[in-house]
């Protein structure tokens, strides 16, 4: 809650102790009759010769205020108090009209030497604490209020901003509990306004309605409509709580008088659109959508959210050209980030798919600019079936069949000439064991080749050798659906798998009772994301229990218990034991499971990982559900390797995080293993990692001795069979740091520093504050990097690019940093080599949030905290741009990036004219 202090009750702040009043009878006459310019004529006759000019000046800034002239009164109050500092009412008066004129910093000033001057004015403190919130001093703002608590625990408009305060940083509970104070209090005091006491009930419902406390919610609404009952904004919010409660009739009734009230209201055409899309009334929904939209464009309001509904709508009804209006006006939204998504889709190649999918995208966007939309809506339609294809193709590619399906359905709505799609979604289909569909549909496509061929001429012959390969493929894929169909009869290739051991320590003591039939094993349960889980990834993030420090920036709590997400490591020798580790395709599909098998057949589950897997803390997973069980195809046969074979591999093991913090740890853990037997390192024949490619990978294993001629290359060799199979256990929880890891990289490569020579001194001095650029990633890209760098340049940051850097110059780099700021990637992974009390600003997507490095800091004792930035907000079109959060390019909030920098850099910047410490920590 942010409330003004209006002109009337600016100029009834008491003046300060003005003798000349009681000396000059015509000057006080004036002040009571409220003759204000006789005031400031009179103020400027005696003003020369008077004493106590700065009472002077302070009553002439109140005559002023009376006047309407802010500035005025400023230029008064300002000379009042440089004659005489000690003038708390004078301070409060420039405090409210600096944060009127919007120049919070000076309204800053003049309210602490307000507060200096007469530390228990609640009032005053009150209104500090709203100025602190309107810049995102979130964290200032909070022990302001708290401070007037302390003192006076009536104070309902304290409660009402602490509840908001809450609110914004998503802490619903402790914000209707501040809210449920402030009712009672202003309940309790009777003298309170109604607005005020309406205010009060609509922000308690709306903090109970995030609490999934509907019904609470809607007695509280009804309470604010008893005060407030032509308020439409009242209703629309009732209709949602009813809507939680499915009470979908009275909602609608509820909806529609919000609309009588004012047929303007975007809330309420929205929420009524999305009342009859549960309806499946999708033209009256898509009616609604369409008027918030008009209406919200009209008001210049924020339409991200209505946009997607109606988006979302129009797709599943493939209303397409009305699709393509709604996206145009969501790109209109966003111009900038437009033009930089389709600047960098040109340039990447096109070989790879999912570069593939963005650039058929960013010519899809310029296709939504052509003016002629007639002409651009054959072109569109084109282009999105290209996408749908493409993400279809992506979805095979990442092991995720039933996804693929709904794409290539989509993309043959829009092309159900095109035969390909038919040939990609039968084999999809018949893959996952849908012989009547994926038959009928490559007869389908079958008969749509006949009919084409027979339509063309002898012109066009030579353009048909394309749809022959497609028809051969139909033909085979048909051909192979129904002798399974007739037969019953799958492929299972060799070493087909007899069932799952959760724990190897079972299997090495032959309990059969620990055996799982594969009969038992089923798909991954569908209420978890596995490591992209929002639900998981939200009780991560709760565990560190971020604070939100100003706006859009959050600070990590150093002080966290994890306790429950241990993890015990471990080693295991599987004689003639089998290991089957996917091979990297390109940039994004890098390795999504391993499966280590016993020589009888049985997998391995707690040496075995497969992509979505889980985050630490996750009750809906279970390890033995492996997705090497839902494959379609065989595995190829296993390569056979003699003598002691160590497994390191690990998913995503191509990675420089995942290198580090997955692959290289198992290698301690073998180490530790090996000399319980007397042996070392040296008795390994072959060391198999994901790859061996890039320098960091040959300089790390190189650093901890192990023989490049020992490396074997699991994308090389993905299935190996080995007279010893020696398997160190994963290190810790996947995607969770164990200290036990980062301990082991700082003994193995945090040496102590060399001595710096005079001459590079102050190189070393500008590097204590670095910018780590994500320039050379694949993706993830902050496209306002650019105006970032500048503005860091102004704290002395210097911009570094690690790819080009030897991991020794990164482990010294980042152990001399004193403030790292990076978009979230690898590149934080040298976080672990950081001394205490290193200061870490993270950057994220708004949609990719994740606590990969917190850990580390938390562990390290590292100041961590995160900004989160702006992306693309039409989700169905963002949905298009990038298949996944981990792939989404964003933007840095500038005026965010700046209060951050100067919380943690301790520069507030205060104004110049007027100097007075502001405590901003």
């Amino acid at each position: 809650m942010i409330a003004n202090v209006s002109r009337a009750q600016l100029a009834q702040v008491a003046v300060n102790d003005i003798s000349a009043l009681s000396r000059f009878p015509a000057l006080s006459d004036s002040v009571v009759r409220e003759d204000w310019a006789q005031v400031l004529d009179l103020c400027e006759q005696i003003l020369p010769a008077a004493q106590g000019k700065a009472g002077i000046y302070s009553l002439m800034g109140r005559a002023f205020v009376h006047e309407g002239d802010d500035n005025a009164a400023i230029a008064a109050y300002r000379k009042g108090v440089n004659l005489q500092l000690e003038q708390p009412k004078s301070h409060y008066a420039l405090g409210v009209l600096y944060s009127r004129q919007q120049k919070h910093m000076q309204a800053i000033c003049h309210y602490q030497w307000a507060l200096r001057l007469q530390p228990n004015w609640s009032k005053a403190a009150f209104h500090l604490g709203q100025v602190f919130y309107r810049v995102g001093f979130f964290e200032q703002a909070f022990k302001t209020y708290q401070s007037i608590l302390t003192r006076d625990p009536s104070y309902a408009d304290a409660h009402l901003a602490l509840g908001r305060l809450h609110e914004h940083k998503g802490d619903f509970y402790r914000a209707a509990k501040q809210y449920r104070q402030a009712v009672f209090l202003q309940e309790k005091a009777g003298s309170i306004g109604v607005s005020d006491r309406a205010m009060a009930y609509q922000y308690l419902g709306s903090a109970l309605v995030q609490i999934e406390q509907p019904a609470a919610a809607t007695s509280a609404y009804r309470e604010a409509l008893l005060l407030r009952p032509n308020d439409a904004s009242l209703h629309t919010q009732l209709g949602l709580s009813l809507m939680a409660q499915a009470e979908e009739a009275e909602a609608l009734a509820v909806y529609q008088q919000a609309l009588k009230l004012d047929p303007n209201s975007v809330s309420a055409h929205h929420h009524l659109g999305r009342l009859w899309r549960n309806h499946q009334d999708l033209n009256r929904a898509i009616g609604h959508f369409q008027q918030a939209i008009q209406q919200a464009i009209r008001q210049e309001m924020n339409r991200s959210s209505v946009l997607s509904d109606c988006a979302r709508t129009l797709s599943n009804q493939g209303r397409w050209r009305e699709l393509f209006d709604c996206f145009r006006l969501a790109i209109a939204h966003q111009p900038s980030f437009m033009t930089a998504y389709c600047q960098r889709t040109i340039q990447l190649p096109n070989e790879d798919l999912l570069f593939r999918l963005q650039r058929i995208c960013g010519r899809f966007l310029m296709g939504l600019r052509y003016a002629d939309v007639d002409m651009a809506y054959g072109i569109l339609c084109e282009r999105l079936a290209q996408m749908y294809e493409c993400l279809g193709d992506l979805s095979v590619a990442c092991d995720a069949p039933t996804q693929a399906v709904s794409f290539y359905q989509l993309a043959l709505t829009l092309e159900p000439e095109n035969i390909e799609i038919y040939s990609r979604l039968s084999d999809c289909l018949i893959g996952q064991k849908r012989l009547a569909a994926g038959i009928a549909l490559a007869q389908a496509g079958l008969l749509q080749t006949a009919a084409a061929i027979d339509q063309t001429t002898d012109q066009e012959k030579n353009q048909t050798t394309i749809e022959a390969a497609h028809r051969l493929r139909l033909q085979e894929t048909l051909q192979r659906a129904i002798a399974q169909h007739t037969t019953g009869a799958t492929s299972s290739g060799g070493n087909e798998i007899r069932g799952v051991y959760r724990n190897t320590q079972d299997w090495l003591c032959k309990r059969e009772s620990a055996q799982i039939s594969t009969a038992e094993v089923t798909p991954p349960n569908a209420q978890c994301g596995g490591v992209t889980c929002q639900a998981c990834m939200g009780g991560l993030i709760r565990r560190f229990s971020p604070t939100q420090v100003s706006q859009r920036a959050f600070r990590c709590n150093p002080a966290l218990a994890t306790d429950d997400l241990s993890f015990a490591p471990f080693a295991a020798t599987i004689p003639n034991g089998r290991a089957w580790i996917a091979p990297k395709k390109n940039a994004w599909a890098v390795c999504h499971e391993i499966a280590i098998f016993t020589p009888d057949n049985f997998l391995l589950a707690d040496l075995s990982r497969s992509y979505p897997w889980y985050l630490p803390g996750c009750k809906h997973h279970d390890a033995i559900n492996h997705s090497v069980f839902q494959r379609e195809k065989p595995l190829p046969p296993p390569q056979r390797l003699p003598g002691k074979v160590a497994i390191l591999s690990g998913l995503s093991g191509h990675i420089y995080y995942h290198w580090l913090f997955d692959v290289l740890p198992r290698l301690e853990i073998l180490r530790e293993h090996l000399q319980q037997q007397g042996l070392d390192l040296s008795s390994i024949d072959y060391f198999v990692v994901n790859n061996f490619e890039k320098s960091y990978q040959k300089e790390t294993l190189a650093a901890l001795g192990i023989p490049a001629e020992k490396v074997v290359e699991s994308d090389r060799v993905p299935h190996i069979q080995a007279d010893e199979l020696v398997l160190p256990s994963f290190a810790g929880h996947f995607d969770w740091v164990p200290p036990s890891s980062i301990d082991f990289l700082r003994r193995t490569f945090l040496t102590p520093a060399d001595p710096v020579e005079e001459s590079s001194q102050q190189h070393h001095k500008k590097l204590k504050r670095i910018y780590v650029s994500r320039t050379n990633a694949n993706y993830r890209h902050i496209f306002n990097e650019p105006a970032v760098i500048e503005l860091l340049s102004q704290f002395d940051f210097v911009p570094v690019i690690l790819e080009t850097m030897t991991v020794a110059e990164q482990v010294r780099l980042f152990s001399q940093a004193e403030i790292v700021v990076s978009p979230h990637g690898s590149g934080l992974t040298n976080l672990a080599f950081c001394s205490p009390k290193t200061t870490v600003i993270e950057c994220f997507s708004p949609h990719y949030l994740r606590t990969d490095y917190w850990m580390i800091s938390q562990y390290l004792q590292l100041n961590h905290y995160y900004l989160v930035g702006e992306s693309f907000a039409c989700t169905p079109l963002r949905q298009l741009m990038y298949p996944s959060g981990l792939t989404e390019d964003f933007s840095v909030v500038m005026g965010a990036l700046r209060s951050l920098l100067r919380l943690v850099t301790s520069a507030p910047n205060p104004p110049s004219d007027f100097p007075l410490p502001i405590a901003l920590s």
